[in-house]
């Protein structure tokens, strides 16, 4: 019984092991934002680590929060599509 056990304890701990080390290289990786992205943000106003698409003051502003592994500049295109149709758009930047 003490054996299965050991081997239980064991198992779990290089599942643990496992999953933290993949965690980690995950949170590594960033996906880049498309040439197309890129171009978009840099037709935008970059002030105090935010991206401000303009559009029309008078309606609802968008806030964009961009994800975790994601670039921000990867969110610009939806941020100037929005901005075209009237609405100031703005996309928080974590950089």
């Amino acid at each position: 019984m003490k054996k299965v056990f050991k081997w239980l304890i064991g198992i779990a701990v290089t599942i643990i092991v496992l999953i933290s080390a993949a965690f980690l290289i995950a949170k590594q990786v960033e996906y880049e934002p498309s040439k197309t992205a890129e171009e978009a943000a840099d037709n935008s106003t970059f002030v105090d680590d935010t991206y401000k698409f303009q559009g029309d003051v008078s309606k609802p502003v968008i806030i964009f929060y961009p994800g975790a592994l994601v670039n921000p500049k990867s969110y610009s295109i939806w941020a100037s599509t929005l901005a075209k149709m009237a609405t100031l758009s703005t996309l928080l930047s974590s950089h």
